[in-house]
């Protein structure tokens, strides 16, 4: 079973995958200059190596500034802590990480981002004091579940229908 795993931070600004924008359907600057930080940051930390020839998982943490105003969505008792809160509406979640698997694949350390059998993602607004950046965590896994399966719970039973007696 191979063990690799590393863990890097992107420093700086996430950035989401963006839409091609031209008619030559060209991959916005913005994004490009994102995916070439992710693919020095993790190609660094891997040691130029490809480390990863299998399935692998990814845990990922995106670190968006801190508003200036407290969200409607966080308790003011939360915020006035001063550290991290779940951010809902910094960005589309999903598109940073398309962009950062994007820049992993650049950096050569996995064959591609279809072998990311499980991935957790998670958005925060930065503590105080804390810059923007990435964290993220890819590590190889067995082909062979680790665990057994559970299954999906089952929705609660309807209530029954209530036929009116006229």
């Amino acid at each position: 079973m191979n063990t690799a795993t590393i863990s890097v931070i992107i420093d700086g600004l996430p950035v989401g995958k963006e839409r091609h924008r031209d008619r030559e359907h060209r991959t916005p600057v913005r994004t490009r200059d994102y995916q070439s930080r992710v693919a020095a940051a993790v190609g660094t930390a891997a040691g130029g190596l490809r480390l990863f020839n299998g399935l692998v998982e990814t845990r990922m943490t995106v670190v968006w500034p801190r508003p200036l105003r407290r969200p409607s969505v966080v308790s003011a008792e939360a915020w006035d802590s001063g550290r991290r809160v779940f951010a809902s509406s910094a960005c589309d979640l999903d598109n940073v990480v398309k962009a950062t698997w994007d820049g992993v694949n650049r950096s050569g350390v996995w064959l591609d981002d279809r072998r990311v059998a499980r991935s957790r993602e998670e958005q925060v607004y930065a503590s105080v004091g804390e810059r923007p950046h990435v964290e993220l965590v890819i590590a190889a896994m067995d082909d062979q579940l680790d665990r057994p399966a559970s299954p999906m719970p089952r929705p609660a039973a309807p209530p029954p229908v209530l036929q009116a007696v006229l």
